[in-house]
């Protein structure tokens, strides 16, 4: 199987046995990924941390999720509420408890190629 992601920088996939999250026996993996950094694309990695949160929420554990993100907007010198990620307007800090499994340039849309 091959996953390219060259028109989405920010893709939240869910590889699962069944439905999405929907209560059924097996593991359930995701794989969360923002493959764009800088303030200019917060929305990106604003969205996988909400997707993370969800995820979170629905009972899937830390070691069957995924997140690959640059991690540069949450200290970003232009954000107003440093160490936080807001990704809709009053909307609650999504960044707290993201486990990031990648960071960094290993986050570049480049490097999303999985096989």
């Amino acid at each position: 199987v091959y996953i390219i992601f060259p028109k989405f920088p920010s893709v939240a996939l869910a590889f699962t046995k069944g439905k999405v999250m929907s209560g059924k026996k097996g593991k359930q993996w995701v794989l969360l990924a923002a493959g764009s950094k800088g303030w200019t694309n917060y929305r990106h990695q604003a969205n996988v941390c909400h997707a993370y949160q969800m995820v979170h929420c629905n009972g899937i554990p830390d070691e069957q999720v995924v997140v690959m993100m640059y991690d540069d907007v949450a200290y970003h010198k232009e954000n107003p509420y440093p160490g936080e990620i807001i990704n809709e307007p009053n909307g609650p800090n999504v960044y707290p408890g993201v486990l990031k499994d990648y960071t960094g340039d290993v986050c570049a849309l480049s490097s999303c190629l999985f096989q």
